[in-house]
């Protein structure tokens, strides 16, 4: 039983160094998981509302969907993209 359960806490432990994962929160509610190596990201909250995502989205899937979301005109497309990119890696730095 010993060997099984440290074999899982090894399996976990490598998930977690390989992904490495950060949960943003807001106000005391998470918000979505980022992963800082892999480039991908697991959003939730908001999901059902306006505007919301819910599912594992890669890191320019999710920065564009936050720019077409956004409803500034004075600002390019790339340089929104380049917004919404450090906003989503903040928890990252």
């Amino acid at each position: 039983m010993k060997p099984a359960i440290l074999v899982l806490v090894a399996a976990i432990a490598t998930v977690f160094f390989v992904l490495n994962p950060r949960i943003v929160v807001d106000h005391g509610r998470p918000i979505y998981l980022v992963s800082c190596r892999m480039e991908w990201s697991a959003h939730w909250l908001g999901a059902f509302g306006k505007g919301g995502l819910l599912g594992l989205y890669s890191l320019d899937n999710a920065a564009q969907a936050v720019v077409s979301s956004t409803p500034v005109e004075y600002v390019s497309k790339d340089e929104q993209m380049a917004m919404a990119m450090s906003t989503l890696m903040k928890p990252c730095r």
